[in-house]
């Protein structure tokens, strides 16, 4: 099977859409440069937060401008988890309206379409998170040369140890952020890539490799990782039309990291 030919062949069939009228919203030999425009422009709307974020924090804290480090000031707040998370829930939330006015008002094709928000058996959904484990054992586990020391990503440590409440916490790593990056990377920016001059695959590749290099929080090693868990994202959203089998995936990955960086730190003490 030509996993590009039927993709597209088969992508707009439940909508009753018309392959006639070109449904993307992009043009084929822009389509590249404006799909990392708009990633841009959402990446700019995430410092906007931040900065917003840490205007408040520091109204909060009573304190003088004139007598605030600023570089202390930025790693307390990096390692802030309730502050942290808040900025990435509204970043999410912001972002993800900022998409739908993008993607919904263009011609041919409405967002819930355009994302992929197709129904896909349980099977699938089990499927692809018994992969997601298989590669977290195969490409994470083996990093560490013993379970007890098992290297684990500041990043999340910072919720763990946080004060604050642990279950938007939860909800922010595990929910949240995952269907906001699946939204943004596997609907938005790998659908646009699809139909620009790329084919299916490098359209993978290139959504990948762009999603694991914001995750600039993360260590090299992370990011590797990351990038072949893309690739087995884009595929599976290739492969079934659906956005939901990596939402899934993503949820999963998360809840397991953050349910194991949990135990570490309790065992740990």
């Amino acid at each position: 099977m030509d996993l590009e030919q039927d993709y597209l062949e088969n992508e707009y069939d439940d909508n009753e859409l018309s392959l006639d009228v070109e449904p993307e919203p992009f043009e084929p030999y822009l389509g590249i440069f404006k799909s990392i425009l708009v990633l841009v422009l959402l990446q700019g709307v995430t410092f906007v937060i931040g900065i917003i974020m840490s205007v408040l924090a520091i109204m909060n804290s009573n304190i003088e401008i004139s007598d605030i480090d600023a570089k202390a000031f930025e790693q307390q707040l990096n390692t802030n988890g309730y502050f942290l998370a808040e900025s990435t829930f509204y970043n999410a939330i912001l972002s993800l309206t900022l998409l739908y006015i993008i993607i919904q008002y263009r011609r041919g094709v409405d967002f819930k379409t355009y994302i992929g928000f197709n129904k896909v058996s349980l099977k699938v959904i089990f499927e692809t998170v018994l992969i997601i484990l298989a590669l977290k054992v195969v490409m994470v586990v083996p990093v560490s040369s013993r379970l007890t020391h098992l290297k684990v990503d500041d990043f999340m440590l910072i919720f763990v140890q946080s004060d604050g409440p642990k279950l938007f916490f939860w909800f922010t790593i595990v929910v949240a952020a995952p269907v906001f990056e699946e939204i943004l990377f596997r609907g938005f920016f790998l659908e646009s890539l699809v139909h620009s001059k790329l084919s299916v695959h490098w359209a993978i590749v290139l959504s990948s490799l762009i999603w694991a290099l914001i995750h600039t929080q993360y260590g090299l090693e992370a990011k590797f990782f990351l990038f072949f868990i893309g690739l087995f994202f884009g595929y599976y959203k290739i492969r079934y039309n659906s956005i939901w089998p990596p939402i899934a995936g993503h949820v999963f990955m998360n809840l397991t990291s953050f349910v194991l960086v949990s135990a570490i730190h309790y065992f740990n003490g």
